[in-house]
């Protein structure tokens, strides 16, 4: 019998257009991990929360690589705190599904939303439980600005039980571990490190000038954010960092790629457009809508 891997990925969709909404880094991961799982004869069930109702339950998005969208609260996007009051609905949709399967070796998920889940039906099939945090509610709120909101007492409580509870923690490096250790008092012994890959298909070198060409952007020292507009991003560093590359290289131009997702979205995209504004930056500064990750 093969490997068959369940991926848990509550919030967020993996096929979701990166950089829109609350797909970023981490629905790359969950899709191109699964798809290289699935080509090493692995197979991937992944599921998710029902986010549009004309998506179909289920979707075969390569062979070996199945996509589930699970019935939970309304069929739309919803943020993580929102998604929250969903998930024993959604954990019994994965049990239901899974009920169906007798051949799982492991349950894989990813964010502590899907941790949470991910304990309810480690318990139901009794099936070994790794985890994957991506980010730590910890570490957030020791690196928060004044005016964001602070990281929620159940997101702390639940990511302390998923990590004590789970069979193995993955990070990605040293740093993370360190985190996980320090900062929730993880068993050492149960953490992995698997540093993330690169798809040398995709991520190769080029020429840069036939890449600005078919960009139409102009040969000058140009700076780039890629990422959703959240103030836990940083974009505001990247336009005062840029404030001071300016200074110095007179046609430098800053583009930054990401689109805001509700109201403390729209209150960052628009303290950005204040920002480049007062800092006399905006023929210099463009913002760009989120384009496919490939």
């Amino acid at each position: 019998m093969g490997a068959h891997v369940v991926f848990l990925s509550v919030h967020t969709c993996p096929l979701a257009q990166p950089g829109r909404g609350w797909a970023g880094g981490m629905n790359v991961y969950v899709d191109e991990l699964a798809r290289a799982m699935a080509r090493e004869g692995i197979e991937v069930d992944v599921f998710t929360r029902r986010h549009d109702r004309e998506v179909p339950e289920s979707i075969t998005v390569e062979p070996g690589f199945s996509l589930h969208h699970v019935a939970a609260g309304p069929p739309r996007e919803l943020d993580p705190g929102r998604a929250l009051r969903y998930l024993g609905v959604y954990a019994d949709g994965v049990i239901d599904h899974m009920g169906f399967m007798d051949d799982v070796t492991v349950l894989h998920s990813h964010y502590w939303l899907s941790g949470w889940a991910g304990l309810r039906i480690k318990r139901r099939f009794g099936l070994p439980h790794v985890h994957s945090s991506h980010t730590l509610g910890r570490v957030q709120q020791a690196s928060r600005r004044g005016d964001e909101t602070p990281e929620r007492l159940m997101r702390i409580a639940a990511e302390q039980e998923v990590i004590d509870e789970s069979d193995i923690n993955v990070v990605s490096g040293p740093s993370e571990q360190e985190d996980l250790i320090s900062r929730y008092g993880a068993d050492p012994s149960r953490i992995s490190i698997v540093t993330p890959g690169v798809d040398h298909n995709q991520f190769v070198p080029g020429v840069r000038q036939a890449a600005r060409m078919r960009l139409g952007w102009p040969d000058v020292t140009t700076v780039l954010y890629v990422g959703r507009i959240q103030a836990v991003k940083g974009p505001d560093l990247a336009i005062e960092a840029f404030a001071d590359v300016a200074t110095h290289i007179a046609d430098a131009r800053l583009v930054l790629v990401g689109a805001p997702e509700g109201d403390d979205g729209m209150r960052e995209m628009e303290a950005l457009q204040r920002k480049v504004k007062s800092l006399d930056l905006g023929h210099l500064v463009t913002f760009a809508e989120p384009v496919p990750h490939r």
